[in-house]
């Protein structure tokens, strides 16, 4: 439980198999923060979708079933939004490794040495922003009347599904922060866990740039982020081309020739 008190908890049960809705429903007997849903298996980014629209919190994150936060994380949170009157708070991750029971740091996920650290930001004041901060859906805090106000979804594109929803969220923040404290553990090597199963193959990628593209240009802000979108991309493509085996890779040159 958080060390802060004044929460709502909603906990989409996205179609499972085994006893989690039980359990969620057992949890939400005891608290009464606890709002159960239920609903069909399909998917991460429509699960994530439907909880948004139950939100009533000042604030609003989002965490994984898989994963699990510092109990003070909320608070410290909180906090900081309001001490320095924040659309999006931006905070650190590690990885937990359930079989070793290690924790790594989870440092690409911010690159200290280019995004301001504790500081007030605007995003597109940042050369190459999305090369140096991740588009994780997990590790930030917003203001709800800010991101609900977006009218933004996640896509459903089969994997990258984060990638667009977070990149507009964040480019549209005019008050960013980044906490520089590990509040979050991103959990690993667990047996069917979420992380074991999303897909690499390239066409999500291009969906999800595709995605975001077209969100900056309905959001009016194409215009301070063309560049940026531009060396991502880049970035991204050539990230995808070194992860593919020989055959995948002349298929991707092709696609990215007729498509790019």
């Amino acid at each position: 439980y958080q060390t802060y008190h004044n929460l709502e908890i909603i906990c989409v049960n996205d179609g499972s198999v085994d006893n989690s809705l039980q359990i969620l429903e057992g949890f939400a007997r005891k608290d009464s923060r606890v709002k159960v849903i239920d609903k069909p298996n399909s998917g991460a980014g429509e699960t994530r979708n439907l909880g948004m629209k139950h939100v009533r919190g000042r604030y609003m994150c989002f965490v994984d079933s898989d994963d699990f936060v510092e109990r003070n994380m909320i608070e410290r949170l909180v906090d900081v939004a309001e001490e320095h009157g924040t659309d999006t708070v931006v905070f650190g991750m590690d990885t937990y490794d359930h079989v070793t029971g290690e924790f790594t740091p989870l440092e690409y996920a911010v690159s200290k040495e280019m995004i301001p650290v504790e500081k007030v930001f605007y995003a597109a004041d940042i050369d190459n922003f999305y090369k140096y901060l991740v588009g994780f859906t997990v590790n930030k805090l917003y203001r709800s009347s800010f991101l609900l106000g977006l009218d933004l979804a996640f896509p459903k594109i089969g994997a990258h599904e984060d990638m667009p929803f977070t990149y507009l969220a964040l480019s549209a923040s005019k008050r960013t922060f980044y906490l520089d404290e590990t509040l979050y553990h991103y959990r690993r090597s667990r047996e069917g866990s979420l992380s074991d199963t999303t897909s690499n193959h390239y066409r999500y990628m291009f969906d999800a740039l595709d995605c975001l593209r077209t969100e900056l240009i309905d959001h009016n802000l194409w215009n301070d982020y063309e560049r940026i979108f531009t060396n991502y991309a880049l970035h991204m493509m050539i990230w995808k081309h070194q992860e593919l085996d020989r055959p995948r890779k002349l298929e991707f040159r092709d696609t990215c020739r007729t498509k790019w």
